[in-house]
């Protein structure tokens, strides 16, 4: 009978020690991070305001600005709205992609009659 006792009174002090150690897994680290004290500088990268089909000539109201984390800048991002306005787009861009030098071609200068040269006779 004793060791009966003797064995349920290990298996509760087991029982509450693995029980400490689990809950030292589930409670949140409420430490604030160095990241949330001092949050990224935001930038302002251009972003597809819905989609735009292939061969579309953009404008203002197709494109809008979000902030994106500097050191989580590219070069190919977009951070001027005068370079994406009036340039065609090379492929189908779906809503909320962020508009990169490669998704737009340059539109070429259309011809005037000033502009044309004449063959010399």
């Amino acid at each position: 009978m004793a060791s009966l006792v003797l064995v349920s009174i290990a298996f509760t002090v087991l029982g509450v020690y693995l029980g400490n150690q689990l809950t030292k897994y589930r409670e949140p680290n409420l430490q604030p991070s160095q990241e949330s004290i001092h949050p990224a500088e935001l930038l302002g990268i251009y972003m597809a305001a819905q989609d735009i089909p292939r061969g579309t000539v953009l404008y203002d109201h197709m494109i809008f600005e979000a902030g994106f984390p500097r050191d989580l800048i590219v070069e190919s991002y977009m951070l001027n709205s005068d370079r994406i306005i009036d340039r065609e787009t090379r492929y189908d861009i779906r809503r909320g992609t962020i508009i990169i030098n490669g998704l737009l071609i340059e539109l070429q200068p259309v011809p005037t009659p000033t502009t044309l040269s004449t063959p010399s006779q």
